[in-house]
């Protein structure tokens, strides 16, 4: 969301199945579960408690702004993985097939 903001665009976060990805590309599919099962959560409070006076400088939010208009200011760090890209649109097309699909069949079961 804050990497949203900053490029001034809205956020589309789609939540989809580990199971979904893999079926359409069982590669992603191997290397999901351990980045799944390893989330990043930053959590500055240890350094708190060892060092009573510790303030972070720069808020975790302008970074990310800066991040992005150092991409702005440069075209050539544009880069678009058309590949990357075009999987990811495929995934997201087949789950939404799959859950227009389980719509229709709940929609004749509950009749």
């Amino acid at each position: 969301m804050l990497t949203a903001e900053a490029a001034v665009t809205e956020a589309r976060i789609i939540r989809i199945p580990l199971v979904v990805i893999a079926r359409i590309n069982a590669e992603w599919g191997v290397c999901l579960p351990g980045d799944k099962s390893h989330s990043m959560v930053f959590d500055n409070s240890k350094i708190k408690r060892l060092v009573q006076d510790y303030r972070t400088a720069i808020p975790f939010a302008a970074v990310i702004r800066e991040v992005v208009q150092w991409y702005d200011a440069d075209r050539s760090r544009q880069y678009i993985d058309t590949k990357h890209d075009d999987m990811i649109d495929t995934i997201i097309g087949n789950f939404e097939k799959y859950l227009l699909a389980r719509i229709e069949i709940w929609d004749i079961e509950q009749c």
